[in-house]
């Protein structure tokens, strides 16, 4: 639309939408007439259920079929069936329906770790209706983790792990797949790999993985190197918000394990993040306006580190 609408410079403007022909019709009614919300909630639903579980308002087969019916999802489904692949409005084509998609979803966290189903004796993996969270359940629902985040990271942690491999174990999770990599942005992140404050170079060969773009902006972030480019601000700021839950993850997943250098790992990475430094660097860094020259004055001077600055200070 240009400048339109924009003081000083225009007052109207001229948006072309071009389109293939057999789409034409369908785009002016898009404009013209109202258009029916579907739901997203199938693509998610095993997320969903997970959250409800271990909320306690789940705890069977047929509770889930019941938490759909009160969705938006489900009356969609009865006015848009062809929209969600159901196959007849009856009701048995519905409830055969909703069952297969709670098994589905089920399964899928069942097999993520994420929960344990028995039959309502309590037999758990007998395949019946009892379904009950496990700890990595617990931990993706009050974190707002994917469930294939959980089962992703179970199959990665370990004891002693390091920085480097906490590092790679953050940046390879599923939450940062839609991180965008734009156009020329893999010449930009091999260049920012190459930078001194780079510690952990990426393999050149995926510099146009979303994941590998993580792991530079998380290391130039904790190096203080400055933005290549201004969409890298914004794009650093999401990494962090992601990594905050994720690094909470983890300290809780090496907890769960008994894995008390994994854990300390996960937890220096953590305050590493918070503060915008590696653990190494000198705590005089964390201060405002003080740069490396700054730092080695002050350690000529015998002042090497805050506890010693602040008693130098307070004397």
């Amino acid at each position: 639309m240009g400048r339109a609408g924009r003081p000083q410079y225009d007052r109207h403007g001229v948006a072309v939408i071009m389109v293939h022909e057999p789409k034409k019709q369908f785009y002016k009614r898009f404009l013209y007439e109202p258009f029916p919300v579907e739901s997203s909630l199938r693509e998610q639903v095993a997320d969903h259920f997970n959250a409800e579980i271990v909320a306690g308002t789940i705890t069977s087969r047929q509770d889930a079929v019941d938490y759909l019916t009160w969705t938006y999802f489900f009356r969609r489904l009865l006015q848009n069936p062809s929209y969600y692949d159901l196959g007849g409005t009856d009701a048995e084509s519905v409830n055969a329906y909703m069952s297969g998609l709670v098994a589905e979803a089920l399964g899928q966290l069942e097999e993520a770790g994420c929960i344990t189903q028995g039959d309502d004796d309590g037999d758990l993996g007998g395949g019946g209706g009892v379904v009950r969270p496990t700890p990595l359940g617990r931990i993706a629902s009050f974190y707002y983790l994917r469930h294939q985040t959980l089962r992703q990271l179970g199959g990665v942690m370990r004891g002693g792990m390091g920085t480097r491999e906490m590092l790679q174990a953050l940046c390879s999770v599923s939450e940062f797949d839609e991180l965008p990599v734009r156009h020329n942005e893999d010449k930009i992140n091999a260049a920012l790999a190459r930078e001194a404050g780079v510690r952990f170079p990426p393999d050149a060969r995926t510099a146009d993985d979303p994941h590998t773009k993580a792991s530079l902006l998380l290391q130039a972030h904790l190096s203080r190197l400055p933005p290549p480019i201004a969409d890298y601000l914004t794009d650093t700021k999401s990494v962090l918000d992601n990594s905050a839950r994720l690094l909470q993850a983890l300290i809780d997943l090496a907890a769960h394990g008994g894995w008390l250098d994994t854990a300390l790992a996960a937890v220096n990475l953590n305050q590493s993040v918070t503060q915008g430094r590696w653990i190494d660097d000198s705590s005089l860094l964390m201060l405002p306006h003080l740069e490396e020259s700054h730092v080695e004055a002050l350690e000529a001077a015998g002042l090497g580190c805050l506890p010693l600055l602040v008693e130098a200070l307070a004397g």
